[in-house]
């Protein structure tokens, strides 16, 4: 059974966008997690505080600004760019039109093992809606989010060309030195060099305080952002869909990561004296990407979470992984837990024959592994390296059955040979 509570809509009126001083604040209390939204005199909603639960909320650290939320939706259409006072139109946040959605409702959800805050903000300019939906599971300090645009207008399309699926402002409001005292995590990917993390001050990323919001302008920031990302379907590629920002020592620290098998970026900046972090899918600025939303049609982007731990990187990692853990599909396999053997890397190296696999049978039973995988037997040494596929193994069933070594009462169950990819024969 789950339960819900809604809140009625209620307009807003205000006149300075930058007002510090919120018209009305929202708290949503989960076990792991203390989570604080604000709605300013203009009536866009923004998320103020992420923070573990019983942990009080500190004083912003900044001698300059009160607070330094962003908006919580970050989105952009064809035709239209940012706010002169936030960034340039190459940065994540400050689109004009998140300044103009205008909070309408929320309603939180609470399942057996979850509990979702879903608020709905829309601009009556152009019709549009945008409901973000955060989840937490459980006792785990993880937000998973996701955010919903439709076109509610009466005839005219719309294009969207950028959808966050997640903006937190104030990652290090509680820092006096925080372009000083965190750093940033992320690793790169390759075939040959897989999950390599690296560590980089915020000034090595192009991150600083160079003083800007110092002078007497205005200004809320500097021009400056770090951005990562992946383009196509391979979103492994080049990096991981993960980045990490800590405080210097163990404790304070974010870890977010992408949950798609295409294209993502995720983003830093500074914004009134702190960080923020910007993450979801494929923009345009980045990827060419552009939806086209007929009235009544919608789009939803890919899920992200964030975790918030004050136990450094391992307690991060940690609650990430029973985040992931969490989420997994049921599957009898995750119960049986089976031992995989796969004769891809550092062993037959993509280059399989029925000989090769024969001989490593022995120790791979004796290992105690459960499934044989033949991997990557999809390339010829000629241009028909897919009408080979499946060409080295001319009877897979002799492989089905133990070796006569292996036929006694005590030697373990011979592991069953599975070929990842389907044989072809030419005609």
């Amino acid at each position: 059974m789950s339960s819900s509570t809604a809140t009625n809509p209620s307009p807003f009126a205000g006149q300075d966008r930058h007002a510090n001083e919120p018209s009305r604040t929202i708290p949503w209390h989960t076990k792991p997690l203390d989570i604080e939204f604000v709605v300013n005199a203009e009536g866009v909603i923004h998320l103020r505080h992420v923070l573990p639960a019983g942990v009080n909320v500190p004083s912003p650290a900044s001698k300059l600004f009160k607070s330094s939320e962003l908006p919580l939706v970050s989105v952009r259409l064809a035709g239209e760019g940012n706010s002169f006072r936030v960034k340039t139109a190459k940065a994540s946040i400050g689109g004009c039109l998140s300044s103009r959605l205008r909070y309408q409702s929320h309603a939180i959800h609470k399942g057996e093992n979850e509990e979702t805050f879903e608020v709905t903000s829309h601009d009556a300019a152009t019709g549009v809606s945008v409901t973000v939906r955060l989840t937490v599971f459980g006792s785990i300090p993880a937000i998973r989010s996701v955010a919903t645009v439709t076109n509610d207008g009466g005839e005219s399309d719309v294009a969207v060309t950028q959808l966050a699926s997640l903006v937190i402002g104030g990652l290090t409001a509680n820092a006096e030195r925080s372009f000083d005292d965190y750093t940033v995590l992320y690793a790169t990917n390759s075939w040959f060099r897989e999950a390599q993390w690296t560590e980089h001050t915020l000034a090595d990323l192009g991150i600083d305080n160079n003083g800007i919001c110092e002078l007497p302008d205005g200004h809320v920031g500097s021009q400056a952002t770090f951005r990562l990302g992946s383009r196509g379907s391979f979103s492994t590629g080049s990096y991981l869909p993960m980045g990490l920002l800590k405080a210097k020592g163990d404790g304070d620290a974010w870890l977010w990561q992408i949950e798609s098998n295409g294209s993502w970026s995720w983003e830093l900046g500074d914004y009134k004296d702190s960080i923020y972090l910007a993450v979801g899918g494929p923009n345009s600025l980045e990827h060419g990407w552009k939806k086209k939303l007929c009235p009544g049609e919608s789009f939803t982007t890919v899920p992200v979470a964030v975790c918030r731990v004050n136990s450094g990187i391992e307690g991060a990692l940690a609650a990430l992984t029973d985040y992931r853990r969490e989420i997994r599909r049921p599957h009898e396999d995750m119960e049986n837990l089976p031992v995989i053997f796969n004769d891809y890397m550092n062993c037959l190296m993509g280059d399989p024959d029925e000989q090769k696999i024969e001989a490593l049978l022995e120790p791979v039973v004796e290992s105690g592994a459960e499934y044989f995988v033949i991997d990557a037997g999809w390339y010829a040494d000629d241009s028909n390296w897919w009408d080979d596929v499946g060409l080295y193994v001319s009877n897979l069933s002799p492989l089905s059955r133990p070796p006569r070594c292996l036929q006694s009462q005590t030697a373990p169950e011979t592991p069953q040979v599975a070929n990842q990819n389907t044989q072809r024969r030419r005609n």
